[in-house]
């Protein structure tokens, strides 16, 4: 595959890039979160966090 001179080529004319590799790890840690089910609308983030710190306190 010739890579076209122009810097700004679309990324199907360059092929397999750095942003493609990218992209994919993206897609594929997508696929990840996405299995461990769907997101609690009702979790809040720092209630969470303020009762690990009440455990961990003497």
């Amino acid at each position: 595959m010739t890579v076209p001179e122009t810097p700004n080529a679309p990324r199907s004319e360059v092929g397999n890039t750095d942003i493609d590799k990218r992209a994919d790890r993206i897609k594929r840690l997508q696929s990840r979160v996405e299995a461990l089910g769907p997101v609690d609308p009702n979790f809040d983030m720092k209630v969470f966090t303020d009762e690990l710190w009440d455990e961990e306190s003497p």
